[in-house]
């Protein structure tokens, strides 16, 4: 017989995700814009972090932009033909937003007897849902993120 699990919703209060979003602004208000630069160096391919003309990031920029942005970070392809490439801030909140979402998961489920989500039945539900949370706040500024999830800290 198959336990029965109860999986979180996108309409939670999700203040872990909320918390994580608000930190990772906030680290990078008043830093330099950095992007992705490609590189051909010894016949591999590689992206490096690059700053944007001394560009800082402020409250007026967008959420999303910050995402695409890059955090300084290099890490190795293990693709024939690529060298390394730079780490995106996207990334970072991308897992972050997973081992929210598997902790709401688990507060939800005390009884259950697993060690790992990973193979569970509701590990591609938990995985979908983590990857629906950051685009609700695509379309707004930085400023507008630290005004409404101020409360949070």
């Amino acid at each position: 017989m198959t336990k029965k699990y109860k999986l979180p919703k996108l309409t939670d209060d999700w203040f872990c995700a909320k918390g994580e979003i608000l930190k990772t602004v906030k680290y990078w208000l008043g830093r330099e814009k950095l992007s992705g630069e490609w590189v051909k160096r010894d016949g591999d391919i590689s992206r490096f972090p690059k700053e944007v003309d001394g560009e800082i990031w402020s409250k007026a920029d967008n959420f999303l932009e910050l995402l695409d942005g890059c955090t300084g970070n290099t890490t190795a392809t293990y693709v024939s033909g690529m060298g390394i490439r730079a780490e995106e801030i996207l990334e970072e909140l991308e897992n972050t937003m997973k081992n929210c979402v598997e902790n709401a998961f688990i507060n939800l489920n005390p009884d259950l007897d697993f060690e790992d989500i990973e193979g569970h039945p509701a590990e591609q539900d938990l995985i979908d849902l983590s990857q629906e949370i950051l685009p609700q706040y695509y379309n707004w500024t930085l400023g507008k993120i630290v005004d409404k999830f101020q409360h949070i800290e």
